[in-house]
């Protein structure tokens, strides 16, 4: 036995503020056997032939390549630089003005030891392997304690100007995610039912979540990390080089060359592991989101053990994901650690026989560890980069993806707004429509009715039969295949969509609320 049941709509006619205001209500009902019922296809309806100029006909998103670690910074920035972001400019400048204070303060720490420990070691040697440095400095009254002080200023001024960078960048990555998170959400308020109907909430939250900070990391990596190591390595290399000779900088050079090059094979390997890792997780939130949204039907048929099965299957592929993660970032570090280590050891062997030969002190060893030691932290963190850009932009391209998703319904191009209905008259004319698309059964078949103002109609049919149907090709949720929906004689469809739904208010036939105050609900 079929229940019948009914669609309640009210349309709000309103004019223009000097002419008055008034409403009419008009209630709506399918009998049964008045139109030819199929059965529903829960997919996406395609756009009317016959107004696919004006809008999208389909809201499957393109299919995209993997964007590079580039794309994703172009992409990144140029969001970021978008017009209406007050001082996003003056924080980067301020912040690149205070990485380049940093570097140049680390990397006289290195020189200030030597000096001390040379002037510690013998002032008067110092002087005659080093004439232009330690033994001046220490003939100048700059006595090793005294050098000492500055070295531990100096350290204390870099790491200082490197927090403050982080602090000043800071108000630029999180306006970067705030924006962003603002952009996807008006997207999928934009976006038409039937992709709100075919959705999967825990792993579209997901998507935007993570693409929202992916865009921050980007940021955050190119200016905090990237740039600041390629000038220091830059510089560091110049530098040895000048005070050592060119034998210090190939060295260093070298190892920087087979640390990036091993960083870069690796990581690149390690993202598609870490794709998956990426599905199991979504997988999981999805089921266990789902369960949560369906609890009642859940325990209807007593379902809840087939569901927490469901779960741990779905977690256990996560855990799997997880483990292979963990132990490829293990490979990746310890051969990080093997390159660097004997890069290091090489320019110590140098140093070593230079000493031996007297062309160097004991203080240019001190220094030539410190400045290459000091490249261990910024090559770390890059690696660390580039597996977190490779990540971020694998978030990044599920994000773009939902960016770049056309509506299916969507305005004519410079469609006018409704005019302000003087009767308030709803016609379907000749309407056939059916959730498959036009290969697909129709719900409706040439349907053709009209409601004057004032009159009050009753449309009842079974479940299923199209009554909701009527209202949301009213409503413009879906386009028609064939025929037309009339407001006093105005296509729906001709009429911008913003003035269409303002015009329109409807009393749902199930109780919507959100999980906010009555206030909140209300308003």
């Amino acid at each position: 036995v079929c229940r019948s049941t009914a669609v309640m709509l009210r349309l709000v006619c309103r004019t223009r503020p000097c002419a008055g205001a008034w409403s009419c209500g008009i209630r709506l009902s399918l009998a049964p056997g008045t139109f030819t019922v199929h059965q529903r296809q829960c997919t996406q309806a395609s756009q009317s032939g016959s107004r696919a100029a004006g809008s999208a006909t389909g809201a499957s998103s393109p299919v995209l390549s993997d964007p590079g670690p580039w794309d994703a910074l172009v992409g990144a920035w140029t969001l970021l630089l978008e017009p209406g972001t007050p001082y996003v400019r003056e924080r980067v400048g301020g912040a690149l003005l205070l990485m380049l204070g940093s570097k140049v303060a680390t990397i006289q720490v290195p020189f200030l030891f030597k000096h001390a420990i040379d002037g510690l070691a013998e002032p008067s040697l110092a002087a005659v392997v080093d004439p232009t440095s330690s033994g001046l400095l220490i003939a100048a009254g700059l006595t090793p304690p005294a050098l000492m002080v500055a070295y531990g200023v100096t350290r204390i001024a870099a790491d200082g100007m490197q927090q403050l960078r982080n602090a000043l960048f800071a108000y630029v990555t999180e306006g970067a995610v705030r924006q962003t998170s603002l952009r996807a959400f008006e997207q999928l308020m934009a976006l038409d039912l039937s992709f709100h109907l075919n959705r999967q909430t825990g792993a579209l939250s997901r998507t935007v979540e993570r693409g929202s900070k992916a865009v921050g990391t980007v940021l955050s990596m190119s200016v905090l990390h990237v740039v600041p190591t390629a000038f220091e390595v830059v510089i560091v290399s110049a530098l040895l080089a000048h005070q050592c000779g060119p034998a210090f900088s190939a060295v260093t050079l070298a190892t920087i060359g087979f640390y990036s090059a091993f960083t870069f094979g690796v990581t690149q390997w390690r993202t598609h592991i870490r794709r998956a890792q990426n599905q199991a997780e979504t997988r999981a939130s999805h089921r266990f989101t789902d369960s949560l949204l369906n609890y009642e039907s859940v325990h209807y048929f007593g379902a809840a053990a087939r569901e927490a099965a469901r779960y741990d299957e779905a977690c256990r592929d996560y855990q799997r994901a997880s483990l292979d993660t963990q132990l490829s970032l293990s490979l990746l570090n310890f051969g990080q650690s093997l390159i660097f280590s004997s890069g290091v050891s090489a320019a110590l062997l140098l140093s070593a026989n230079q000493v031996m030969a007297g062309t160097m002190t004991v203080g240019d060893v001190v220094m030539v560890h410190g400045l290459i030691f000091q490249l261990t932290l910024p090559l770390n963190i890059l690696g660390s980069v580039y597996n977190m850009v490779r990540q971020a932009t694998v978030d990044m391209n599920a994000l773009t993806q939902l960016l770049q998703q056309k509506p299916a319904v969507t305005s004519v191009r410079g469609a006018p707004a409704l005019s302000s209905p003087t009767r308030g008259r709803i016609e379907f004319d000749q309407v056939s429509f059916g959730y498959g698309g036009p290969e697909g059964p129709m719900l409706l078949q040439d349907v053709s009715f009209a409601v004057e103002p004032g009159q009050t109609c009753a449309i009842v049919g079974a479940s299923g039969s199209g009554k909701s149907t009527l209202l949301r090709l009213l409503y413009r949720f879906y386009d028609v295949e064939r025929g037309a929906v009339r407001i006093d004689g105005q296509d729906v469809r001709d009429v911008s969509l913003d003035s269409l739904r303002d015009a329109i208010g409807v009393i749902p036939q199930d109780v919507v609320l959100f999980n906010d105050s009555i206030a909140d609900n209300l308003g």
